[in-house]
């Protein structure tokens, strides 16, 4: 009885290995990180990220076929600035901002960089992986950006995801429920990491997720994180906005003038887009909040975007490609022309 049950447990565990190595090696469905993982830290005393000087740090995503290396100057900002430029544009943000997943020469400030009428301008680029909206603020609102003539918030929906849930430090309305969810999440968390780091896995999930339908139906489902997709959307977001106009209104003056927010698309968005079920919802909610509070706002077209034959984002990491950074720039450049 042992036996029968020994042998074709044996051969099955011998067979995924078999297509581990093959995915691993052949596939390159693997991860790769050299240097420094510890560039990022927190200055806890006033609640944002920043990255150390002169740090440098190489990462293979396993969507990629080839890696990125990620050099952070003196000043902790990543990729060459120009030193003898007049005029200075800060860039808030998140990962989208920082140009993960894509070299320093294919992000939004690269591609901004390039265009003829900003080439005495120096772009920083002060995005920060993991940044969420109160991390965002706190940097707009302690750190010193007078040199500046514009500051560039980039703004995408995960940046409220910590409103939507309660976990954000200005919503414990239930402080022992954040808790328990915090706890299943993190075990919920742990078993996706462990499988995530199976090359079956990997593998299956990419081709499942590069469908469409699939796609949408698997983000859809996680609530309350997918209440910006819905027509209307949801209250938790809509609260969320409301939450975000009133910490930008109640910024220095002097930081105020020089703010332009600027919308990050998210992979949901485009693809929902594609399948014909796009929702305005978020784009109006978001636009009557910057003119109740006097805020030069824009966003990019997801409609250019859904036409990039690669696809604008990787498919399961959801950050933007060379392509969707290089049109998104172009759609920024658009908007701070007219502004100008």
């Amino acid at each position: 009885m042992v036996k029968s049950i020994f042998y074709p447990l044996f051969v099955a565990v011998l067979l995924v290995a078999l297509i581990e190595f093959i995915l691993v090696y052949w596939g390159g469905y693997n991860e790769i990180t050299i240097g420094d993982t510890n560039c990022s830290y927190v200055v806890k005393e006033s609640n944002f990220s920043h990255y150390r000087s002169n740090c440098n740090l190489f990462h293979k995503n396993w969507e990629q076929d080839e890696g990125v290396w990620y050099h952070f100057n003196q000043d902790g900002r990543r990729g060459a600035e120009r030193i003898n430029s007049v005029k200075q544009i800060a860039f808030v943000g998140d990962s989208f901002t920082l140009g993960a997943m894509v070299s320093e020469k294919n992000t939004i400030i690269s591609y901004l960089n390039a265009k003829k009428k900003y080439q005495t301008y120096a772009f920083h680029n002060y995005g920060v992986g993991g940044e969420q909206f109160h991390n965002l603020h706190a940097k707009l609102n302690t750190f010193d950006f007078g040199s500046y003539e514009k500051i560039i918030l980039g703004i995408t929906p995960n940046d409220f995801f910590n409103i939507v849930d309660g976990s954000d430090p200005a919503f414990y309305s239930n402080p022992q429920r954040v808790a328990k969810e915090n706890k299943i999440s993190s075990s919920v968390q742990k078993i996706s990491t462990f499988l995530l780091n199976l090359s079956v896995t990997r593998a299956l999930l990419y081709h499942f997720l590069s469908i469409d339908r699939f796609y949408m139906q698997i983000y859809e489902a996680r609530k309350p994180y997918s209440g910006y997709l819905s027509d209307p959307m949801s209250p938790k977001f809509k609260d969320a906005l409301e939450h975000m106009g009133e910490k930008i209104s109640s910024l220095n003056p002097s930081v105020k003038s020089k703010l332009v927010i600027f919308l990050l698309p998210q992979r949901a968005q485009v693809v929902s887009f594609r399948l014909g079920r796009h929702s305005e919802s978020f784009y109006r909610e978001f636009d009557l909040m910057c003119k109740k509070h006097n805020l030069k706002c824009g966003f990019p077209s997801i409609l250019k975007l859904s036409k990039i034959p690669d696809n604008s984002h990787y498919v399961v990491d959801g950050h933007m490609k060379p392509s969707g950074n290089a049109m998104v720039a172009s759609d920024l450049y658009n908007f701070l022309y007219e502004l100008d």
